[in-house]
C-alpha cells in the first residue's frame, strides 16, 4: 500500500489508530469514510490543546497532520499544544506533524 496519509496507512497495518478532530461535523463523517477503506480506526470531538479525551501517557505515537498547527495563533498557542500532546505521549514514544 503507498499510502502518504498516517492514519490510513497505520491503521491498515493494523495498528490501533484513535483520531479526534476539534469538528464534530468531520468526526461525524470520519467513520463512513474508514468503512468505505475497510480500516477499523476509533473517532473522537477534542481539542488539540487539551487531548482530554487521550488518558496521560496513553499512546506510542501521536500525528498531528492535516492543517492543526498552523491554525495557532501564538507561540504560547504552539507551546500549550505541545504540552499536551507530550503528556498524552508514552515515555520513549513518537510525536510527528506535518503542516501544508
Amino acid at each position: 500500500m503507498n499510502d502518504t496519509n498516517p492514519l490510513r496507512s497505520h491503521a491498515a497495518r493494523g495498528y490501533d489508530v484513535i483520531a479526534s478532530d476539534i469538528s464534530s461535523a468531520a468526526v461525524q463523517r470520519a467513520p463512513q469514510e474508514a468503512a468505505g477503506r475497510y480500516l477499523k480506526i476509533e473517532f473522537c470531538v477534542d481539542d488539540m490543546s487539551r487531548l482530554s479525551t487521550y488518558a496521560d501517557e496513553s499512546v506510542d505515537a501521536l500525528v498531528a497532520c492535516d492543517n492543526a498547527i498552523p491554525h495557532l495563533l501564538s507561540d504560547m498557542e504552539i507551546d500549550e499544544r505541545a504540552t499536551a500532546v507530550s503528556s498524552s505521549d508514552q515515555a520513549g514514544g513518537k510525536v510527528a506533524a506535518a503542516v501544508r
